[in-house]
C-alpha cells in the first residue's frame, strides 16, 4: 500500500501546480507515476480516489493561480485601452466590479434546460 500513497502524492503535487497542464489518466500513469504501462495506476489508485485527488487539486491550483489571474486582468486591461476593444473592457469591468455569470442547468424529467444566471452588482451612487 506504501506505493498508493507515494501515487496519490505524485499526481497530487502535479495537478495542483498552475504551470501543469493537464493531463489525462493515462499521461498522469506514464508520465507522472513512471509506469509503463497506462492502466498499471489502477492497480494502487482506484478510480473514485482518482476523482478525489483530481478535484483536490482543482482546488489548490485554483487558490495558487492568483498570479495567473492578474496576468489575465492585466492582458484584458491593455487590449482595451490600447486596441479599444469594447469586449475586452467591458469583461475586464466585469470581473473588477465582480459581475459574474454562471450557467447551471436544471432537471425536468428526462430533459436538462439550460438556465443562464447573470448577477450584478449595482454602484449606488450612480443613480
Amino acid at each position: 500500500m506504501r506505493m498508493k500513497g507515494i501515487n496519490k502524492a505524485k499526481i497530487l503535487a502535479y495537478l495542483s501546480d498552475p504551470e501543469n497542464p493537464f493531463l489525462n489518466r493515462d499521461d498522469l500513469a506514464t508520465k507522472v507515476c513512471g509506469y509503463s504501462s497506462k492502466t498499471s495506476i489502477y492497480r494502487t489508485v482506484s478510480v473514485d480516489e482518482l476523482n478525489q485527488i483530481e478535484a483536490e487539486a482543482f482546488e489548490i491550483r485554483k487558490k495558487r493561480s492568483t498570479r495567473q489571474r492578474a496576468n489575465v486582468y492585466d492582458a484584458l486591461y491593455k487590449e482595451a485601452v490600447n486596441n479599444g476593444n469594447v469586449q475586452a473592457a467591458k469583461e475586464f469591468l466585469d470581473r473588477v466590479e465582480g459581475k459574474a455569470t454562471e450557467k447551471r442547468s436544471s432537471e425536468t424529467e428526462d430533459k436538462a434546460i439550460p438556465i443562464q444566471v447573470v448577477i450584478q452588482v449595482e454602484d449606488a451612487s450612480k443613480g
